[in-house]
């Protein structure tokens, strides 16, 4: 099956509408008690943590999107439930994560959002929407169109400082053994391409973090491979990789090839890891670094 732009347009309005009734579920539990569970395996409490608002805000997604699922013939992965295999049978499916930066949510703390795509079976993001509901901020994207922030074009020429790159880590890095060496060597290799200084910004979970490299570009967010299962899964990436399609912006695996968001395999992305830059440059500073130094 082929989706037309029209088609897409009406998909993404299909995404918003859902991310905006999921944002009215979150905004309801906010700072109330809720339940909240830890799952097995994961590395992190940010990985490990999930409450019964990423249930809740599931179901009503869920629910909302259950009508273009049948008119479209479209698969469903999405964090809460199991994968079912059906994004590896339908042309596309949607990916979802129903509440990305659970453990910010939980303390009360901005960095949360909801994030809904629309994957292709070859691993490829045709429409990103992603909802902050504490900032009422709501990201729009699809392929080959105008990215926007509540309609209004993203500006990829941030008014800040240019020789200055901006390194988003999540909160689980700034405590990893190899996060000082890593982050002195980046700034020295971005040093020699003429950024003369750096900063460290953690904006929340995976999805806040990587669409703060448009925000506040130049910029980069990465996540580096490890053997244990983590390092993110597809609904952490899906959405927010559409918006990195159009002019220099990049996003790839940690060694520059393409990011497969549906692969055969596991759901995690510890095997390849990824990079999420505001241009070239930047990422191949990050490509170097890993080759060179941490992948020998």
């Amino acid at each position: 099956m082929k989706l037309s732009q029209n088609n897409l347009y009406y998909l993404s309005q299909c995404a918003i509408s859902a991310a905006l009734q999921a944002g009215d579920v979150i905004r309801h539990h906010t700072n109330k008690h809720f339940s909240y569970r830890l799952k097995q395996g994961a590395d992190s409490l940010a990985a490990k943590i999930v409450t019964e608002v990423d249930f809740l805000a599931q179901e009503k997604i869920l629910k909302s999107l259950s009508q273009s699922c049948q008119v479209y013939d479209l698969g469903i992965l999405t964090e809460e439930s199991v994968d079912d295999g059906s994004r590896l049978d339908k042309d596309f499916f949607w990916c979802i994560d129903p509440l990305d930066g659970t453990l910010y949510y939980s303390e009360s703390e901005p960095g949360y959002s909801i994030s809904i795509a629309l994957v292709s079976k070859s691993g490829e993001s045709m429409l990103g929407v992603i909802y902050d509901p504490y900032e009422e901020k709501l990201y729009t994207a699809i392929k080959g169109q105008n990215s926007l922030i509540n309609q209004i074009p993203i500006n990829r020429m941030s008014t800040e400082d240019k020789d200055v790159v901006t390194i988003l880590c999540d909160r689980h890095f700034l405590q990893h053994k190899v996060y000082n060496e890593f982050i002195d060597e980046l700034s020295h290799l971005l040093a020699k391409e003429g950024c003369h200084s750096t900063k460290i910004l953690s904006n929340g979970g995976a999805v806040k973090n990587a669409m703060g490299v448009l925000e506040h570009s130049p910029a980069c967010y990465f996540k580096l491979p490890k053997e244990q299962l983590g390092g993110g899964c597809l609904w952490d990436y899906a959405a927010s990789s559409c918006f990195f399609y159009e002019g220099d912006a990049v996003v790839t695996d940690i060694t520059g090839n393409k990011l497969d968001l549906n692969p055969p395999g596991s759901i995690y992305m510890n095997h390849c890891g990824i990079v999420f830059a505001s241009n070239q440059k930047i990422a191949n500073s990050i490509y170097q670094l890993y080759q060179y130094r941490f992948n020998n």
